[in-house]
């Protein structure tokens, strides 16, 4: 990777250590790369003022162009504007800032790249990682793609196309990481194994963090349950409808804190002790192709803020690529199962797709016209107040060559189609319990 810096082109997926300082080697890349040109810096939309964010601004001060949902748009434009002019050489920011008129590219680096936050779900529905990469080639200059860890997409990439995979030695990542308790149950409510593990933490002094597969009433009854048994000092639960204070509150008082994945993905707690995933079938099984994935992914990024904790797992599917992934600390095991699931089911990154919602009443001549364009149509499918029919083909080149006569008929007309290449959730909308 530094050869590449120094000169220029390729591209990378690195996934470091949860111990190691992720910042401090995204602000040594950027140093070495803004002595020769600019750089692009993308952070989840929930982390613009994270760890890296904090660092690169201590390293470049003035230096960096923040274009952050954070900044007010005056504070936006002004250094739109200097980076334009190239007064300014690095930018920081959330997907719209791949778009920042950074002059003579040489870097950009995409932060948790498997974070949902990358893909706009407003017209145009683009994808910042993809737009990173083309951004890249265009300019000859080098892409880091950070995966905590690294999502189906760009680890396939390293296997198929000219992207090089970093990963730490297994017996380093292992060295770094919690055991994990696999409890096989089917329970919403925790095991007595967890609980009695939870006890000990909190009357150590340490924290318990409770993350519930499950929204609504079926996580308060195990926040419920929970609370009832361990009597904590304070408890809280969050999920979507949580504030930011809400969630900063929780972590500045609570030593029990119970949250679904929505919240759970992006939270950093300090002195946790027990780290319990409960009911995680559920979120395995969502009827999303990307379910293990996105449910993996959450579990990871929660690793990340554990240290020392123990972890535990309930589950009644221990033998599921993503809780076996889990306890041997190696998110390959759960890539060679979804790139084979994938590449046999015809599902991205080994076919392209479109979701197109439809009025209900032109379902059934939409996917028709789809089928007549020469894609493989999938449904119409009505799901919470939607339909939805899905065009595939096994190149994204073909996908787009077809659809683009559709799409233009359907605009001359003025029909009501929404039409998403390369959509994050397919047939219902994502989980955001």
């Amino acid at each position: 990777m530094e050869r590449a810096l120094q000169e220029g082109g390729g591209g990378f997926v690195w996934r470091p250590l949860a111990a190691e300082d992720r910042a401090r080697a995204i602000v040594a890349m950027v140093g070495e790369a803004a002595q020769r040109g600019g750089v692009i810096v993308l952070l989840p939309e929930v982390r613009v003022r994270s760890a890296v964010s904090t660092s690169l601004r201590e390293a470049f001060g003035e230096a960096i162009g923040a274009l952050g949902s954070d900044r007010s748009a005056r504070e936006r434009y002004r250094d739109w504007l200097a980076l334009r002019t190239g007064a300014k050489r690095i930018v920081v920011g959330s997907r719209g800032a791949v778009f920042a008129p950074v002059q003579q590219l040489r870097l950009i680096v995409v932060d948790d790249e498997g974070h949902q936050s990358y893909k706009e779900g407003r017209a145009p529905r683009y994808h910042a990682r993809a737009v990173a990469a083309e951004r890249a080639r265009r300019a000859a200059a080098t892409l880091v793609l950070v995966g905590v860890p690294p999502s189906v997409e760009a680890r396939a990439a390293t296997e198929r196309g000219p992207y090089v995979a970093i990963a730490p030695s297994r017996p380093e990542e292992r060295k770094h990481r919690p055991s994990v308790t696999v409890v096989e149950r089917g329970s919403l409510a925790p095991s007595a194994a967890t609980l009695r593990a939870a006890k000990e933490s909190l009357f150590a002094g340490r924290r318990v963090v409770l993350i519930t597969h499950r929204g609504g009433r079926h996580a308060e009854t195990a926040t419920a349950r929970a609370t009832r048994i361990l009597s904590p000092a304070a408890a809280m639960h969050l999920d979507a409808s949580s504030t930011p204070s809400d969630v900063a509150r929780a972590i500045r008082r609570a030593d029990l804190i119970s949250a679904t994945p929505f919240i759970a993905k992006d939270l950093v707690v300090d002195r946790v002790g027990v780290l319990a995933l409960l009911d995680v079938d559920a979120a395995l099984s969502q009827p999303e192709y990307r379910a293990a994935e996105d449910t993996f992914a959450t579990w990871w990024r929660a690793a990340r803020w554990t240290g020392d904790a123990r972890i535990f797992l309930e589950s009644a599917q221990p033998a599921h690529p993503a809780v076996v992934a889990l306890t041997k600390w190696d998110p390959d095991v759960l890539y060679r199962a979804e790139a084979a699931r994938r590449r046999e089911l015809g599902y991205p990154p080994f076919a392209a797709l479109a979701r197109i919602d439809v009025p209900a009443d032109r379902a059934i001549e939409v996917a028709k016209d789809v089928a007549a364009a020469g894609l493989e149509a999938l449904g119409p499918v009505e799901k919470e107040g939607r339909t939805v029919v899905v065009a595939r083909a096994r190149r994204r080149e073909d996908l787009l060559r077809a659809l683009e006569p559709l799409a233009s008929r359907w605009r001359a007309a003025d029909e009501p189609m929404r039409v998403d290449v390369d959509p994050w959730e397919v047939f219902v909308p994502k989980w955001r319990s």
